[in-house]
């Protein structure tokens, strides 16, 4: 069967052009029924009123209201929209106390970004307290940096080691990133010795933390050779872990590690500092701000996580 495209046509501009101050211009002039009424509640001019309803009825081609001496009151086809209107009403009423109820409960789940740098530490075994005081919030942990991917990953919170944090995010920073030097446990380690030789590994990921840890390496090992380098902080754990010379990495995670030493002729640096970020509009969103709130005192309360134990 064909189908009359100038019919189509007109239907798809009649739904495009649909306009929601009218239904709400419309509604008030059935509540008061008068057009001044209406334009004291919704606090404009009566002929701004009376413009906007007769371009309502010119466009549906109905007419909504029978005009009188005394007023205005419904037509059939006004009665009928008035009908309509109350069932939308009470489903989007039904929809705002979902979604604000939904927003008020400690319940949900709440999607978290988190650097190697945190993967790899001790901080995601605290995270059963968090799961013993929230059991309806569920966590679902993904691995990112938050600097690219927070909006196209539908992130609630994140982490991120850095010292110029995205600008449309908020947050706050949890303190610095400590790093030091280490070795397996048992490597053999003079402690007078301040300038180690030997072989070393290099982590050469793109980001400010690896280049802290570059800027550490060039200084205190500028003797040894780097016979390995590294996309990732999880390959040179691995290789210190077999016994493989030497590397610098974050305290966070290499003082999490029981089979790692700390090479305690070399003082530890400063790195960038931990951000903790959430978007601007998740922030009052109850299960996000308690676990906003969870890390917040999880590391004001463990300052040695990113310090180190030494």
């Amino acid at each position: 069967m064909l189908h009359n495209c100038n019919t189509c046509s007109n239907r798809s501009a009649q739904i495009q052009s649909m306009d929601w101050d009218d239904y709400k211009i419309f509604s008030a002039v059935a509540r008061h029924g008068s057009v001044r009424g209406a334009a004291a509640e919704l606090g404009v001019h009566p002929s701004t009123v009376t413009r906007r309803l007769d371009h309502f009825e010119a466009r549906l081609g109905v007419r909504l209201f029978i005009r009188s001496r005394t007023g205005l009151r419904l037509s059939e086809d006004g009665d009928e929209v008035v009908a309509s209107l109350e069932g939308v009403e009470r489903d989007l009423a039904a929809i705002e106390r979902s979604l604000i109820g939904r927003d008020r409960k400690q319940a949900g789940s709440v999607k978290v970004m988190l650097p190697e740098l945190v993967a790899l530490s001790g901080v995601l075994s605290q995270f059963a307290r968090f799961d013993d005081a929230f059991p309806e919030i569920t966590l679902e942990l993904i691995s990112g940096d938050a600097g690219n991917d927070f909006t196209k990953r539908d992130v609630d919170v994140a982490l991120l080691a850095t010292n110029d944090p995205p600008l449309d995010l908020i947050g706050r920073a949890l303190g610095s990133v400590r790093l030091a030097v280490y070795a397996k446990q048992g490597y053999p380690i003079e402690e007078q010795d301040q300038r180690l030789s030997g072989a070393c590994i290099e982590w050469v990921d793109a980001g400010p933390l690896a280049e802290c840890c570059r800027t550490m390496r060039e200084s205190h090992l500028a003797d040894a050779i780097v016979r390995t380098s590294c996309a990732s902080m999880a390959q040179t754990l691995a290789l210190l872990q077999a016994g493989f010379a030497f590397a610098v990495l974050p305290c966070l995670v290499g003082d999490s590690q029981s089979d790692l030493q700390r090479i305690p002729s070399v003082a530890s640096a400063e790195g960038p500092e931990l951000w903790l970020l959430t978007a601007p509009e998740l922030r009052n969103r109850v299960r996000v701000r308690v676990f906003v709130d969870f890390l917040v005192d999880l590391f004001a309360e463990s300052p040695h996580l990113l310090s180190g134990r030494q």
